[in-house]
């Protein structure tokens, strides 16, 4: 875990890359950037990084040419220096993504999923403001896979029974807002699959998160989604062979 200026975020991203560690998630507040990194334990896979800032309108550009090089984003933010995304492939990969995005309202986020999921493609990032919920999804560019997708609107206190029925269900959170309108999140799982997951969730504060995010890794939890708001960092955990 490591919190940090937007200059010092892409140092960051290689310094672990390098070390095969992979950023799922990240967000920004009055404290700057905080990235959370996990590894498999024993694992000689390394990855190469990306990071930049960009407006909205140069946003699908940004991921498109992204995905045609092999990157997936696996976390954005959004504040005052616009998007900021961060993008990760295996060292010395060649396959090849399709990117899509759309910016939709409340009452269209479930929608979107859904039709992503329908071509194929995994909502990975998700960010919420003026302009209203932006979704970020790749799919394979040969032989995409057919998925599932569900969304889910609650407040903190429903957070958990509902991250959980949907993990028994095969589903894993991949991208998660907070605002006005509580937590939102996407959850995908592949098509026809029921495989069940485990599920954690917890809020920290910044000086708790460290332990807090290792403790699970011990546990074979690692965290997927993040958020920051007054409640502090909300986080969630899952483990695929629960």
């Amino acid at each position: 875990m490591m919190q940090t200026s937007g200059s010092g975020v892409r140092g960051a991203l290689s310094t672990w890359g390098a070390s095969g560690f992979v950023v799922p998630t990240f967000t920004t507040n009055s404290a700057g950037y905080t990235l959370l990194a996990y590894r498999s334990e024993g694992s000689e896979q390394t990855y190469e990084t990306r990071f930049t800032q960009t407006s909205g309108s140069g946003l699908r550009s940004t991921i498109s040419a992204w995905a045609g090089e092999g990157y997936v984003v696996t976390a954005m933010v959004t504040n005052s220096a616009g998007y900021s995304l961060l993008g990760v492939r295996p060292t010395g990969a060649t396959e090849t993504y399709e990117a899509e995005m759309t910016q939709t309202s409340g009452s269209g986020i479930s929608g979107a999923a859904t039709r992503f999921a329908t071509d194929g493609y995994v909502v990975t990032a998700m960010t919420s403001n003026s302009a209203g919920y932006t979704l970020v999804g790749y799919r394979r560019a040969e032989a995409p896979e057919p998925i599932e997708a569900v969304v889910g609107q609650t407040s903190g206190s429903g957070l958990e029974p509902q991250v959980s029925s949907r993990a028994g269900e095969g589903y894993l959170v991949t991208a998660m807002v907070t605002n006005s309108a509580g937590y939102t999140f996407v959850a995908v799982r592949p098509a026809g699959s029921t495989a069940p997951q485990a599920a954690r969730m917890t809020q920290h504060s910044g000086s708790s998160l460290r332990s807090g995010v290792q403790g699970w890794a011990a546990d074979g939890f690692f965290v997927n989604a993040m958020v920051t708001n007054s409640a502090g960092y909300t986080v969630l955990g899952f483990d695929s062979s629960p």
